[in-house]
C-alpha cells in the first residue's frame, strides 16, 4: 500500500473521472486519470507481471517514452521509462507524473 500524506483531493462529483484529469495529489504529487480499461493501483517494482502493466508500458509508449517490450513484465526498461516520464510531464492540474507514478 502506497504510503505518504494527502495534499489534495479532487472535488467529488457523480461524473467518472476522464484521462488527463487530477485525482488527488499524495505529498504534493498528483495523481492524474490516464485512459485505459485496466485498473492499477498497486506500487509495481521489477519482475511484476499482469494487464496493469501492459496498460502502463501503453501509456508510456503514447507518451514518447520506451517501456521495453510490450508485454505484462515489468521491467528495469519500464522503470526507466517510468521514472522519465515523472521528470518531464507536466499535466493540467499543475503537477507532474503520471496515474502509475510510483
Amino acid at each position: 500500500m502506497a504510503q505518504g500524506r494527502a495534499s489534495g483531493i479532487r472535488e467529488a462529483t457523480a461524473r467518472p473521472a476522464r484521462a488527463e484529469h487530477r485525482l488527488f495529489a499524495l505529498d504534493g504529487r498528483d495523481a492524474i486519470a490516464e485512459p485505459g480499461a485496466t485498473r492499477f493501483f498497486r506500487p509495481l517494482d521489477v519482475g511484476d507481471r499482469g494487464d496493469d502493466v501492459l496498460q502502463l508500458k501503453r501509456i508510456l509508449a503514447a507518451s514518447g517514452y520506451n517501456p521495453g517490450a510490450m508485454d505484462t513484465v515489468f521491467t528495469e526498461q519500464t522503470r526507466f521509462a517510468l521514472r522519465s516520464g515523472r521528470h518531464s510531464t507536466t499535466h493540467p492540474g499543475g503537477g507532474s507524473g503520471l496515474a502509475a507514478d510510483r
